[in-house]
C-alpha cells in the first residue's frame, strides 16, 4: 500500500521543505517517472500521440573530421582522448 503524506501550513510559510524531503525519500527511479507521468500528460493535453513521446530533432551526417572537432571543442577528458586515438589510426 502506498504511503500518503499531507502538509498544512500557511503559503507564506512554506519553504518547499515538505517537497523537497519527499521527492528525496522516494529516490530516482520515483522521480522519473513522475516526470516522465507529467511527461504524457503535458502531450495528452495537446493532443499529441503519445504512444512513443520521443525527441523531435533532425540528424544530419557528420563526418570524420567533423566529428573530431567536435571532441575536441567537447573539451572533456574522455573525448579528447578518443580525438588523439582516432587521429593517430586515421594516419
Amino acid at each position: 500500500m502506498r504511503e500518503i503524506k499531507e502538509s498544512y501550513g500557511r503559503i507564506e510559510d512554506d519553504k518547499e521543505c515538505f517537497d523537497i524531503d519527499f521527492w528525496q525519500q522516494q529516490g530516482e527511479r520515483a522521480i522519473f517517472n513522475a516526470a516522465f507521468d507529467m511527461i504524457l500528460d503535458y502531450l495528452m493535453l495537446r493532443n499529441i500521440y503519445v504512444d512513443k513521446p520521443g525527441l523531435q530533432r533532425t540528424v544530419e551526417y557528420f563526418g570524420k573530421l567533423d566529428w573530431l572537432k567536435a571532441k575536441e571543442a567537447g573539451g572533456r577528458p574522455q573525448d579528447l582522448m578518443d580525438a588523439k586515438e582516432l587521429r593517430k589510426a586515421g594516419n
